[in-house]
């Protein structure tokens, strides 16, 4: 069990890894890699994975996020065609067929995630799946918060 000084000081930990790398990489990849790693960090001590479970999932999780980032990709250019669309003088039928495009790979994305999460059954339990998904819902509620309030008061007092 976590005791609140191991919580607080990896919220702490955290808070530092993602500030100090934004301010210092402009283009943010080291704090994006900071985060993952502890995400990583954690997920590991939430489900209790072993050693072989770790290496298993995380292979399947990075295969899975390539397959997700290029449909996220597909999303945004949908969204960026009814961006151009809306604001010209385009007709209703080419509204609505990129918005059937836009629904379509939304529902490709779902599916991925849904496919995703059921092929972990050989590497963890289905509590450990239903632990997942709660701690992603959870740890991006918690990193958004962060980041949202690094912006609007300084971390540190001079």
């Amino acid at each position: 069990m976590a005791t609140p000084y191991r919580f607080i000081t990896a919220a702490l930990l955290l808070i530092c890894a993602v500030s100090v790398s934004f301010s210092q990489d402009e283009d943010g990849e080291r704090g994006r890699k900071r985060v993952e790693d502890y995400r990583r960090m954690k997920l590991i001590e939430t489900l209790n994975l072993n050693e072989e479970q770790s290496i298993r999932f995380f292979a399947r999780e990075k295969d899975f996020r390539h397959q997700e980032k290029g449909l996220t990709e597909q999303r945004q250019a949908s969204i960026d065609r009814l961006r151009q669309l809306s604001g010209g003088s385009a007709g209703d039928a080419d509204i609505v067929k990129e918005l059937q495009t836009l629904a379509s790979v939304n529902a490709d994305i779902l599916a991925k995630r849904r496919d995703y999460l059921l092929s972990l059954k050989d590497i963890i339990t289905m509590k450990q799946i239903a632990q997942l998904v709660v701690f992603d819902d959870s740890f991006a509620r918690e990193l958004k918060r962060l980041l949202q309030n690094a912006g609007k008061r300084p971390l540190f007092r001079r």
